[in-house]
């Protein structure tokens, strides 16, 4: 998620890490449009157009996930283990974008591409904690052995799977409390006569 908040200090951009070939990883963008003539009136469009989430806040910015598991039981002389363990991870954007034709002058819209940039690699940070659960799910799974009992067994994996749940919960929500909301990466749209200043600012 990106709130849309005052100046702030830009920040490093994370990297998408690399993932088993058991882990399907689908990305795509959903759009809205605004348009203006300053960045109050981007802003603004963005506090107005943005995405609602379910705490009721809306942000300029918001990624969500689906993220599915697999697994099948085989047996053998009277164990019981998991097979063919996959994940899938559908991730969305759901982000800002200038409209066509855009009345923008020429400044505002370099302002708005370092801007969009900063909030891209936010953004993107929400997407590599989901890719990682997904992964940890497929190791946890792999890595799970047999047993004696098929019910054992499954409720073995339902549990792991239920905690990587919660923990993919808590990062997403200590990711945001850490970069407050991409605050701390500079995914701040300031006028574009501050933003040389602001970009001049020490990052935390």
């Amino acid at each position: 998620m990106a709130k849309l908040v005052e100046p702030a200090l830009p920040g490093s951009e994370r990297k998408v890490p690399a993932h088993p070939d058991q882990v399907k990883v689908k990305e795509r963008f959903q759009y809205y449009d605004i348009d203006g003539v300053s960045a109050v009136e981007l802003r603004s469009q963005m506090k107005r157009n943005g995405t609602t989430w379910n705490d009721g806040n809306i942000y300029a910015a918001l990624t969500t996930w689906d993220l599915r598991y697999h697994y099948d039981v085989t047996s053998k002389d009277g164990r019981y283990e998991l097979c063919d363990i996959s994940t899938d991870v559908d991730i969305v954007f759901h982000m800002p974008r200038l409209s066509p034709g855009t009345k923008a002058p020429e400044l505002l819209k370099t302002t708005w591409e370092s801007y969009y940039q900063h909030l891209q690699a936010h953004e993107s940070g929400h997407r590599d904690i989901a890719v990682r659960i997904g992964e940890d799910i497929y190791r946890e799974l792999a890595a799970l052995g047999s047993s004696a009992s098929r019910n054992d067994l499954e409720r073995q994996a339902q549990a792991l799977v239920k905690a990587q749940f919660r923990k993919l919960k808590e990062e997403q929500i200590d990711y945001d409390a850490e970069t407050h909301h991409g605050i701390k990466q500079g995914a701040v749209l300031t006028e574009p006569t501050l933003a040389s200043n602001s970009a001049q600012e020490p990052s935390e």
